[in-house]
């Protein structure tokens, strides 16, 4: 019977682990921005090995560690995995933190699933160190091939791998070291930090003398490193005439403008981008210096891209912009003499469903726009990999969008994988010139920029066009992401570009060193950069990533098979044949990546000005695409705007309600609604402008006293008279006395609002008119909405009927809930106490939710400052699975107020109704408009403007 082990040596080993686990993660972060101590890296893994062989000694065979007794302990691996995972999730969840504002869920996952990677390497070491088939190879030897090989798999194999920092990115700060990545690529070269942290581990807790010779082995390979390095870190001598001058335009548009931006924020976008350009041409003209090239960076471009289909389509049908950008691109273009190249979105068979676009295929695209009008595209044919497609995930459209629900809501994975890896030509001066362009993420892919760079005839430069501002103010993502990009030029001998919004743009020559000074983050400037031109062909660039398979599978076998003997030889060599065989068909060849964080391109949405707009879900009832922004008052009032334009009008005329509370966004919405098809926007339109006395409306007010629906010019007269135009009241007569249950309730709203006090006789007079047309229940809704007027013209004893209803039956619900809302409109402190027994009776006097939502909200509106403790009544409707229970619930958080609603609210503006979406978007700019009031903050809205009734008001919304 083996001896377990005692709870004190079981504990000293656990400190042990977990104290090298940390430090570990420690040095691996040291090495990389902001610390950037790159050195590091060299030796960074060197504590997750010692760990590992703490572990196979206390796990395995092994009777001592260190002259101490060890007992074996078969958990002792699980535990070195778990702590490992710990440590090496933290790493991640420090080094990626930008997603955090990005996607709540994808943040944390995505560091929980790395961090695995460092468990699996400490796992690996370990069980190859408790074997003894490799034990005559030195511990330098085993954790080199180990290391990379699990590297490898993490950054290539893995969901179409994940290349941010392998071992080896912080070695590009070091030329002599990184220059063997012509030959074995960046990920190769993460072998070198594998032999020197096992040659130390060897060294630190020798356990046979094989430490001497993983030093010697070591030092043989870092020596032959920096010889070769020594010998090709010179730049090749360049004439003037192999140089490319290219005119960078880095702008700095914020993430959460490039997400489903306005016509206005696109149109401004454009032109601080086009007045950067034609200022920066006019110095350098002032210096005679004309530029080869003018770059933008990714997706800068507004509209639907250059293809003439499209444009056509977009003429046509009067759409904006059509060819508004496109035009003035060119006669830039023709005038400065030099071609621009541009990140824009592209789409192949657009066309118009409804009032929606639609395509057949949609790129993250790059034009090079020449003069003449003429130009050539390259597409993205590398996707983000759970940022723009799903890894196999999004072979499954189901699980895909559950995915989008629980990580990424209101995303879209639509975008098109390129047909092919092209380059981009063009003529300068003195030679013709091949352009390499990777997007985004791609420069960060060595497969993806090698298949560029050997396209075609081969390319001469290499471009990215990025779009960096999804790392918010997060800079030390923005110089990983250079880091990472570098080891493209030492691996294929080009010099590299990088166009970058909200930077950092920069220029490397073929030795990955940067050629001119970058320009800084977060910052709108221009550069004028001069790119060596070296056209040499590199070993990696012909056999790819041989080396790191090689390392990949060699680690594949040493973990399988440990302790194998040779009866068992055959068998197993056959087995391992079939599973290698698998692992090359589907790591070597690339996915079929689906349809796009995308979000990271999907940014260049478009909004026409008709009420097209670019998603495939033209369905009425569709969610409303939502930012994955942190800034939540933005996403509301994007939710909003895109509402304002959605074809069902009911949700028309809620948008236009709630965003009175945003003049910014209100403003622009009501000036459409004024002229909406449907009376119903018409009405809830000109009953806002007048509850706001909102001014320079007066020409789109007019019209609407000669409309076709009655309701609708009655809310015209009232928004002219507030005003201060001249207006006849006398319509209203009539309407009051409508036989028109509609009609007599909309003439009540508008003649109480007026305050003329000798509408009194007439409102009383129509209570006495009968409705024989109307139903009983539309009839008592009337009533009420006359009492309504009656008391704001002082009649206070017209109270009472609204007092009355609030003790109504469950199944007038409609009535009770009117009666709420009068009770909070005409301020009706006597209502206090019968609004909160609606709210709390219980028993058999409880009453249906709905019923003590509305009650809430009143009593809510009636308090200063309302009580906190109805929270739990919004927080518990936001989980219902009514449609109206969570639209009240959204409404009721709006105004009870408190942070620690804020979560349930921004849960809610990503439901799946779009009805609750536009509720959670008023709450949302109702509760910021109050906190900027509460600090004295100048705001563009009354504090607390009076809601439109339009729950009840009598416009039939048509179905």
């Amino acid at each position: 019977m083996q001896a377990s082990s005692p709870p004190h040596f079981k504990f000293i080993r656990l400190i042990q682990i977990t104290s090298l686990c940390a430090l570990g993660a420690i040095l691996n972060t040291l090495a990389l921005d902001p610390f950037n101590a790159s050195w590091i890296a060299l030796l960074a893994w060197t504590p997750l090995v010692v760990a590992a062989r703490i572990t196979a000694n206390w796990r395995g065979n092994s009777g001592e560690i260190n002259n101490v007794s060890s007992p074996l302990d078969r958990r002792a691996t699980w535990r070195l995995a778990l702590i490992a995972w710990l440590f090496g999730s933290l790493r991640w969840l420090w080094l990626e933190s930008w997603i955090g504002p990005v996607s709540d869920y994808g943040w944390p996952a995505l560091a929980i699933v790395m961090g695995a990677f460092d468990a699996i390497f400490a796992v690996v070491m370990s069980r190859v160190e408790r074997g003894q088939r490799f034990h005559a190879w030195p511990l330098a030897i085993r954790c080199g091939i180990i290391l990379c090989g699990c590297e490898w798999f993490r950054g290539r194999v893995f969901m179409d791998g994940y290349p941010w920092f392998m071992p080896a990115q912080p070695l590009i700060d070091f030329p002599w070291l990184a220059q063997g990545a012509d030959v074995i690529g960046a990920a190769g070269l993460g072998i070198i930090p594998g032999l020197i942290s096992g040659a130390l581990a060897s060294m630190i807790a020798p356990r046979e003398s094989h430490w001497r010779a993983g030093a010697i082995s070591t030092a043989a390979c870092v020596a032959l490193a920096l010889t070769y390095g020594f010998f090709n870190s010179s730049p090749v001598a360049i004439d003037n005439a192999d140089m490319f001058k290219v005119l960078v335009i880095q702008t700095n548009v914020a993430q959460s403008n490039k997400m489903a931006p306005t016509r206005a924020m696109q149109q401004e976008q454009f032109d601080n981008a086009f007045t950067a350009t034609t200022d920066a041409l006019a110095e350098l003209k002032s210096r005679s210096i004309t530029p080869d090239l003018i770059a933008w960076p990714e997706t800068v471009l507004p509209g639907v891209g250059l293809e003439s289909d499209a444009i056509m389509l977009q003429r046509e049908q009067g759409l904006w912009p059509a060819d508004n950008f496109t035009s003035q691109l060119e006669n830039l273009v023709n005038q400065c003499g030099a071609p621009l190249l541009v990140g824009s979105g592209a789409y192949e068979g657009l066309r118009i469903e409804g009032n929606r676009y639609a395509w057949k295929k949609h790129f993250n695209s790059g034009y090079l726009l020449k003069s003449g009008g003429r130009h050539e595209r390259v597409d993205k044919v590398v996707l983000t990999p759970f940022g723009e497609t799903m890894p196999y995930i999004s072979n499954w459209k189901a699980l895909e969008q559950a995915m989008l629900d629980f990580g990424g809501r209101g995303m879209e994975f639509d975008l098109s994988t390129g047909e092919r890896p092209r380059t981009l030509s063009m003529q300068t001066a003195s030679r013709r010139i091949s352009i390499a362009v990777p997007i985004c993420f791609e420069d960060t892919v060595s497969r993806a920029t090698r298949s560029l760079v050997n396209a075609d005839d081969g390319a001469d430069v290499i471009v990215n066009l990025s779009n960096d501002g999804w790392f918010g103010s997060f800079d030390p993502a923005r110089r990983h992401h250079e880091q990472a990009a570098r080891w493209r030029c030492v691996e294929l001998r080009r010099s590299m570009l990088r166009v970058v919004n909200t930077g950092i743009s920069g220029a490397f020559d073929t030795r990955g060193a940067r050629v001119e000074s970058s320009l800084p983050s977060q910052r709108s400037a221009w550069m004028l950069a001069s790119l060596p031109l070296e056209r040499k062909r590199t070993i990696f660039a012909t056999i790819g990533d041989v080396f790191s398979w090689t390392m990949f599978l060699a680690s594949f076998l040493m973990y399988c098979f440990p302790n194998i003997n040779k009866s068992s030889l055959r068998s197993a060599g056959l087995v391992t044949s079939v599973i290698v065989a698998g692992f090359l068909i589907v790591g070597c060849s690339d996915t079929n990546q689906g349809k796009l964080p995308s979000w990271s391109s999907r940014d260049q949405s478009v909004s026409p000005e008709n009420d097209a707009s670019l998603s495939r879900k033209f369905t009425t009832k569709a969610p409303i695409p939502v930012s994955n922004s942190s800034d939540w008052a933005r996403n509301a009032r994007l939710v909003l705007d895109e509402a304002s334009r959605n074809t069902d009008r009911a949700l028309r005329a809620h948008s236009i309600e709630a965003m009175q509370y945003d003049m910014s966004i209100f403003e622009p919405a009501v000036r459409r609604g004024l002229a909406d098809r449907e009376p119903s926007v018409r009405f809830v339109s000109a009953m806002c402008v007048a509850k706001l006395r909102m001014e320079g409306v007066g020409p789109l007010l007019e019209p609407l006293k000669l409309d076709p629906n009655d309701s609708v010019r009655a809310a015209a007269i009232l928004a002219l008279s507030r005003s201060g135009a001249e207006v006849n009241p006398s319509p209203l007569a009539a309407m009051i006395l409508s036989p028109s249950a509609e009609l007599r309730g909309n003439a009540a709203m508008v003649l109480g609002e007026l305050g003329n006090k000798t509408a009194l006789p007439l409102l009383k007079e129509a209570t006495l008119q009968p409705m024989t047309r109307a139903n009983p229940a539309a009839v008592r809704i009337v009533n009420l909405q006359i009492a309504e007027a009656m008391v704001q013209l002082g009649d206070q004893e017209e109270i009472e009927p609204v007092h009355a209803a609030l003790f109504f039956r469950s199944d007038q619900s409609e009535c009770i809930e009117l009666a709420c809302e009068i009770a909070s409109r005409l301020r009706d402190q006597a209502a206090l106490p019968m609004l909160q027994r609606l709210i709390e009776a219980d028993g058999a006097d409880i009453r249906p939710i709905e019923i003590r939502l509305f009650a809430a909200i009143a009593a809510c509106k009636l308090m200063n400052p309302a009580p906190l403790g109805l929270a739990e009544l919004g927080v518990i409707a936001s989980r219902d699975p009514s449609v109206r229970v969570r639209t009240l619930g959204a409404k009721l958080l709006g105004v009870v107020g408190g942070s620690e609603t804020e979560a349930t609210l921004s849960k809610l503006l990503r439901d799946r109704e779009p009805e609750v979406q536009i509720a959670a978007a008023g709450s949302i700019l109702r509760r910021q408009s109050h906190i900027s009031a509460a600090q004295n903050t100048p705001v563009q809205t009354p504090a607390e403007p009076v809601s439109v009734d339009t729950n009840h008001s009598n416009i039939q919304l048509p179905r």
